[in-house]
């Protein structure tokens, strides 16, 4: 991987984490009719330990902590896409990632429950919707950016 995949990389991640956020935050609200906070909150408890979890409302502090945590991740994880969609097309390389999502939400709901039990709580439509698209959404912009770096590095 250049120097250049990394950078895209780091941005995809970034985009498709604020994607991810909006789009999870919204529909715990709308679809599952529960706060917006419980995510941030249950990503937090990561750090902070499963007390913090009996409160629903917002909490500064809370939703910065989740908020740090969830870019480190998302960063991550779009590197980790960066590498196996790198020499795909766009349509290959975004469909590969809307995949790579939704094995992101058997992870984390599945494989991280074994260590924070409350994940166990967030199995449901929303989050695995929310993953395949933070999955998309990092693929996509990946490759927009690739594709632009390279066609401006040809003229």
């Amino acid at each position: 991987m250049n120097r250049e995949d990394l950078k895209e990389g780091v941005y995809a991640g970034l985009i498709a984490g604020l994607f991810f956020l909006v789009i999870q935050m919204l529909l715990m609200a709308l679809y599952l009719k529960t706060s917006p906070w419980v995510p941030p909150r249950m990503i937090s408890a990561m750090i902070l330990g499963k007390g913090i979890l009996s409160h629903q409302n917002f909490n500064l502090g809370i939703v910065l902590l989740a908020g740090i945590i969830h870019f480190a991740f998302s960063i991550i994880y779009s590197l980790i896409l960066v590498f196996l969609i790198r020499f795909q097309s766009l349509a290959t390389g975004t469909l590969i990632g809307v995949v790579f999502g939704l094995v992101l939400y058997f992870v984390h709901f599945y494989g991280f429950a074994m260590l924070f039990p409350w994940f166990v709580e967030g199995r449901n439509v929303v989050n695995a919707f929310a993953h395949m698209i933070f999955g998309g959404v990092s693929a996509f912009v990946f490759k927009e950016l690739q594709i632009s770096y390279h066609s401006k590095a040809e003229s």
